[in-house]
């Protein structure tokens, strides 16, 4: 499929009465539960690959969740890296894609791709087929759903059921905090701009959290005239969004290194460290030592918990330390001109606080109390924005499947991310944001159709890597280029008389 060329412009915005054909379906190959990127991406290479789908999302239309987040948001990685399979941003997509534009693409995309789009559909419950011992049944997997605030159950029968979750979750994370808070009190899931929630001029407002989203959400509080304070619970890793996008520029360098150089994955690890002395001196050189005002960045390497995901072992700890522990690292610059500099350089100037005592309890009206060396320290706020992420793992993203067997739940949690249960054949999880989603949905994807088609999948250029995981794919050219490069050094070292 090449699909390439429909993406440099927006094609035209498609109605939702498009991806509602032939509903009464309910039979197919591959069922999607999730219409996030990672849907989204599997869905399209499902349909290269030749194999019947269903996505089933809650959403009504693809992207719909991004449109309710906070208008400042950009996604922080560049937009060059950040496209599914076959369809890159069009070229007046800036740099840093907002939220709006990732919505208008990933609807655009759906109706390119062609994806068999079911939204507005809940799912109640995910069952085998047949019992154990019983007559067995080619569609070996039952899920029963139905639209969003009906009553009508549907049962959709398939061979695969494939969890796309996202690595944030879908709940709103929210520390419980004792007493009664008078103020107002919202979680950035819920955040838009300070003007719509009638924070105005010197409106004194509590961020809880360090992370990207409360960066963002901080840069809005003070272009409204709010006196924001954030509140800092614990180290979080903290690079420049210049040196993090030299990141990205170099990755493509990396990979054709190894693929075309005898042993020139040996050179990785050597230039991760110097990306990575390179971080932490761009951000000590541009601010200093902010440990004096409570920003402290978190001990050891950003790029190795980056990186981690695409190498852990199948069944290792490392797969749910993803899920449950990974920390995206915070880009302490903005994403467009408008920002007046960094968080830090507001920090140094004295327009944002920064706090690092925790929150012991509201204490009535709009006064927090906080712990400071045994004592209680008390202030008021007028508003507190939860920055505290989202709940993480199956228990958030399945809580829609009450009748989900503990089991079931346990063999995905043990599954990496873009491979099969292995308890529970059938039932395959993929889990990454949008810097994952591209080569992990593509080697997914294939191995579904060989698993659907058999003989009749398209041939595959790469190596099966199992050890290294689905993300990692080797190019067979990549293995013939060694196989001659191992031969000519056994010839040239090793004597005849061995060889022969």
């Amino acid at each position: 499929m090449a699909h390439t060329e429909l993406a440099w412009q927006w094609p035209a915005r498609p109605s939702r009465s498009h991806f509602k054909d032939d509903v009464s379906k309910c039979d197919t190959q591959v069922l999607i539960i999730g219409g996030g990127g990672a849907g989204l991406a599997v869905a399209a290479c499902l349909r290269s690959e030749g194999v019947d789908h269903i996505l089933l999302d809650k959403s009504v239309e693809p992207g719909e969740v991004w449109r309710y987040r906070y208008d400042r948001l950009h996604l922080h990685h560049p937009t060059d890296q950040m496209h599914l399979p076959y369809m890159p941003f069009p070229p007046n997509v800036g740099e840093w894609v907002s939220k709006d534009e990732l919505a208008d693409y990933m609807l655009c995309y759906a109706r390119l791709m062609h994806v068999n789009w079911r939204g507005g559909m809940e799912v109640l419950d995910v069952r085998p087929s047949c019992t154990q011992g019983g007559p067995s049944d080619a569609y070996r997997w039952k899920v029963v759903a139905r639209p969003v605030g009906g009553a009508t159950e549907f049962t959709f029968r398939a061979c695969h059921v494939l969890f796309c979750l996202g690595p944030t979750g879908s709940l709103p994370r929210i520390p419980e905090v004792s007493g009664s808070y008078e103020g107002l009190a919202l979680h950035s899931g819920r955040y838009k701009t300070a003007k719509a929630l009638g924070l105005g001029e010197g409106a004194c407002v509590l961020v809880v959290g360090f992370g990207n989203s409360a960066v963002e959400v901080t840069y809005d509080l003070v272009e409204q005239g709010c006196a924001p304070t954030i509140l800092i619970r614990s180290p979080k890793p903290l690079v420049t969004r210049s040196a993090f996008r030299l990141f990205y520029d170099w990755r493509p360098w990396m990979l054709m290194w190894c693929k075309y150089i005898p042993f020139g994955f040996v050179a990785i690890p050597f230039l991760l460290v110097v990306l990575e002395l390179y971080f932490k001196f761009d951000l000590w050189w541009r601010y200093g030592n902010m440990s004096h005002f409570g920003i402290e960045s978190q001990g050891g390497s950003v790029l190795l918990r980056f990186i981690t995901f695409c190498i852990e072992p199948r069944k290792g700890f490392l797969t749910k330390r993803f899920i449950s522990k990974y920390q995206p690292p915070t880009c302490v610059d903005g994403t467009f001109g408008g920002d007046r500099g960094s968080i830090m350089q507001l920090v140094r100037d004295g327009i944002v606080r920064v706090r690092t005592t925790p929150l012991s309890n509201f204490a009535g009206g709009k006064t927090l109390a906080f712990e400071s060396d045994g004592d209680v320290d008390e202030e008021e706020y007028d508003a507190i924005i939860w920055c505290t992420g989202f709940n993480t793992g199956f228990g958030a993203n399945l809580v829609n499947v009450p009748r989900m067997s503990a089991d079931m739940k346990k063999g995905l949690a043990q599954t990496m991310p873009f491979s099969e249960s292995p308890a529970d054949p059938g039932l395959w999880l993929c889990v990454g944001g949008f810097e994952f989603t591209r080569n992990g949905a593509i080697s997914l994807a294939h191995r579904l159709a060989r698993s659907s088609l058999g003989l009749r999948a398209k041939p595959w250029p790469y190596l099966e890597t199992g050890a290294l995981g689905p993300i990692i794919r080797i190019p067979k050219i990549t293995a013939v280029i060694h196989v001659i490069a191992v031969s000519l050094l056994c010839s040239a070292l090793l004597p005849r008389s061995w060889l022969w």
